[in-house]
């Protein structure tokens, strides 16, 4: 099934060349029919020699009507272009063109109508030198023009066989398996309430199915599908499509809307964009201009945040950043066209190339320029390191979830990244897995790079601590603390960092200590050899050494703080905890007094000891007792 759309000045007879091809009148409402004016989109549908079925969108040609055209010609696999042989090339026929350039469409067919009018062969020369001379270096530059009357019904056997002969260039049609429907039409019906019509992209919905329009985020079941006014059970990407809502009424959707499978597609105020400005005065984008965008069958208002450069001329291509008035819903690669509100006139159009950027960006960074650049190539690898880069470290599931690409290729893709060293993984003992964590290479230089200098300036400020504490490096570092043990058994493995016990250090790191305060700590290891178990007070020890050393001392885990204010000799409280155990073999207990008169200490002394076994899990209170505690 295939979608093809017109395109052509007001008046040039497409509305009745559609007829005469399909048999239906594709002005559906009063006032077109009164007016014999297309104001609004149009739809018919007509069977090909082939046996193919081919649905027709019909656009107004009015210059007033201009935005309703551009709501019917997103997602179309061809052009019927339209020109009245009695008036030949007209100012619509020129912006209409311009439209479809800057869309991407592929394909088309140039229909000189109205040829019953014109007995003049010079004339109809003229008109179609006229043609060539406008689709010159254009997609249409090849393409045959079929003179055709529909009154008369001349020429449309031949235009039929053309049409045929074209969309069997047509590209196969995208499936994802994430099914969008931009709404061009809202309506009712009485015994089934409101229905949506749209061209299907990127995959297939079937009766059932539960869906979400967005940016409204309501949320309905699949009642009812229709192609042509036919009952389908399933509705293929690339069709003409009618679906019946449950649940939703008509004043609740707007044209714009976006039909999905719940959680598949996200709403943006924000995208990062390439344009192209046509070569006209007007075409120029200045800073914070005002801009209305038209993507797939939406238009808003939008302001432009001009990237690298201070304006855009027309002739010209660049980036922007489009930030919305309004919500939009789009993907990478979805084509729009921009125009000016006022005077309303197209000056240009684009090219999505991130949907969802993490933030605004800085105008001028050469980091932001680089990265536009990246994206403005289009390829998978690209768009996939940019969405890893924006989410700094991933999961393998929430890459995919996050992205646009398809399951499968995003795996495949992020497979070879991670061969060529774009990517790192972390814990691929098993290969890539859904939980793997992922993070591109300048991100891990980066992360690695920080870790290191704060490591590093931590051994300039404490030279004789041992090292940082592991768990004051995720505020330090601005990262979750899961990230941080990723980050960390990462550099261990690759020899650049070592830890100690609840302390990191740089693999080069030594404490090495000075004459004198080597002494010092002789000093201060005779105050503890003299009473083991009645040991100087913190503030004492750091009165003997220093308070370096004396930290230095912890990390090395030769003093050991029992509470804040009494430390241990590391091998006294070695010897302690074992004739703890000793005591307390075969179910003995002991209580605190005992304790204390054991070891000849104090009650402070001995109660401290007790509660710093019971958190190290040696013994357990049990009443006023303590027995050795049983795993």
């Amino acid at each position: 099934m295939y979608v093809i759309g017109t395109a052509g000045h007001v008046d040039h007879g497409k509305s009745t060349l559609i007829s005469s091809l399909t048999g239906i009148n594709p002005d559906r409402l009063k006032e077109e029919k009164e007016r014999q004016m297309t104001i609004d989109l149009g739809f018919a549908w007509f069977t090909l020699p082939s046996g193919e079925e081919v649905g027709i969108v019909d656009v107004p040609g009015h210059r007033d009507f201009i935005e309703n055209m551009l709501a019917g010609v997103g997602g179309i696999d061809a052009v019927l272009f339209v020109v009245a042989a009695d008036e030949g090339i007209m100012p619509q026929s020129r912006e209409h063109l311009d439209i479809l350039k800057l869309l991407g469409i592929k394909l088309g067919l140039i229909v000189l109508t109205k040829i019953d009018l014109i007995d003049d062969n010079e004339w109809l020369n003229l008109v179609e030198t006229d043609i060539r001379g406008l689709v010159k270096n254009s997609f249409l530059e090849e393409a045959p023009i079929v003179k055709v009357s529909a009154v008369k019904k001349t020429g449309l056997k031949e235009l039929f066989n053309s049409i045929d002969t074209l969309l069997k260039q047509s590209a196969p049609k995208e499936d994802n398996h994430k099914p969008r429907l931009p709404i061009d039409r809202i309506f009712s019906l009485k015994g089934f309430g409101t229905i949506v019509t749209g061209t299907l992209l990127d995959g297939s919905f079937k009766i059932g199915d539960q869906v979400e329009v967005l940016p409204f985020g309501i949320k309905s079941r699949i009642r009812g599908i229709q192609n042509h006014k036919k009952k389908q059970r399933i509705a293929k990407p690339g069709s003409r499509t009618a679906i019946n809502l449950v649940g939703v009424e008509v004043d609740q959707l707007q044209r714009g809307g976006v039909v999905c499978l719940p959680g598949q597609l996200r709403s943006t105020y924000r995208i990062d964009v390439e344009i192209y400005l046509l070569e006209n005065r007007s075409a120029k984008i200045k800073h914070d201009d005002r801009l209305k965008i038209f993507i797939g069958s939406s238009q808003s208002m939008a302001r432009a945040r001009v990237i690298g450069q201070k304006e855009i001329n027309s002739g010209e291509t660049g980036w922007l950043q489009l930030e919305f008035e309004k919500e939009v819903v789009v993907k990478n690669n979805d084509r729009f066209i921009i125009r000016r509100p006022s005077p309303a006139t197209t000056i240009g159009g684009g090219r999505v190339i991130n949907a969802h950027p993490a933030g605004r960006h800085k105008r001028f960074s050469q980091k932001v320029v680089d990265r536009y650049k990246s994206l403005s190539g289009g390829s998978i690898q690209n768009t996939i390191l940019v969405r890893l880069s924006d989410l700094k470290i991933s999961t393998l599931s929430q890459l995919i979830e996050k992205g646009e690409t398809e399951e499968k290729l995003t795996m495949l893709t992020v497979e070879q990244l991670i061969r060529t060293g774009q990517i790192v993984l972390f814990k691929g003992k098993n290969g890539l897995q859904a939980d793997s964590w992922l993070v591109t290479k300048n991100e891990w230089l980066d992360l690695s790079k920080k870790l290191i200098k704060i490591i590093g300036d931590y051994h300039k400020k404490h030279p004789l601590r041992e090292g940082i504490r592991n768990e004051d490096v995720p505020n330090l570092i601005g990262v979750s603390r899961k990230i941080v043990s990723l980050i960390i058994e990462k550099m261990q493995l690759e020899g650049i960092i070592r830890s100690s016990g609840a302390y990191l250090m740089l693999n080069d790191h030594q404490v090495i200590f000075s004459a004198d305060q080597l002494d010092r700590i002789r000093q201060l290891e005779g105050v503890f050899s003299e009473s083991p178990c009645l040991t100087p007070s913190v503030n004492r020890c750091i009165e003997i050494v220093g308070e370096e050393v004396y930290y230095a001392l912890i990390s090395q885990g030769k003093i050991v703080e029992v509470t804040r204010n009494i430390v241990f000799d590391k091998n006294d409280l070695d010897q302690i905890i074992q004739e703890t155990r000793s005591l307390l073999r075969n179910g003995h207990e002991i209580s605190a007094g005992e304790f204390r008169d054991y070891f000849n200490t104090t009650r402070k002394y001995a109660i401290a000891l007790l509660e710093y076994l019971d958190k190290k899990g040696i013994t357990e209170r049990i009443g006023d007792l303590r027995v050795l505690k049983t795993s």
